[in-house]
């Protein structure tokens, strides 16, 4: 029973499930910003609440991202010392970080397009984020197959951090 509980722990504390569990916090900051926060933020701006139902459907990019996936995945970036699923990572994040700092800076009672535009640029840019880091986890976790339900649970437990 001791030996199980120290391969559990052993599986649990190495730098794979580390980078699962970042990665899932990574890819959870920005849908947190896109269903909810961005919600708060036009309301308290002085957004009629019609425009803001609007905004609700800039989260259709996380539904819709079984469309854009064979075609990143058939796309390669002109990204060295990358793989081809790593390099869209890198890419995704990137502009994942370059529209929070874009919409950082508008003012939705002023520049409402500015808004809905940093806000489907964040969409679409986590949701291949989000697509990719499923496909490394998957890499991951198919090569050693007796942990894969222990790695399966940790992107989640970062998502909702």
């Amino acid at each position: 029973m001791k030996n199980n509980k120290n391969n559990f722990l052993k599986n649990l504390i190495n730098f794979r499930s580390l980078r699962m569990l970042l990665l899932g916090f990574s890819s959870g900051l920005p849908i947190l910003l896109v269903f909810s926060t961005l919600s708060i933020w036009l309301i308290k701006a002085g957004v009629n609440r019609s425009t803001v139902t609007m905004f609700s459907w800039v989260g259709l990019a996380y539904s819709f991202k079984f469309i854009w996936t064979p075609i990143i995945d058939n796309l390669r970036l002109p990204i060295k010392n990358f793989g081809h699923r790593k390099s869209w990572l890198f890419f995704s994040q990137t502009i994942v970080i370059f529209g929070l700092i874009f919409i950082s800076f508008t003012d939705p009672s002023k520049t409402l397009l500015y808004t809905a535009a940093g806000a489907v640029i964040i969409a679409f840019a986590s949701a291949t984020q989000d697509v990719k880091s499923m496909h490394i986890e998957l890499n991951l976790h198919l090569k050693n197959f007796k942990v894969f339900y222990l790695l399966c649970i940790l992107p989640v437990i970062g998502l909702r951090c």
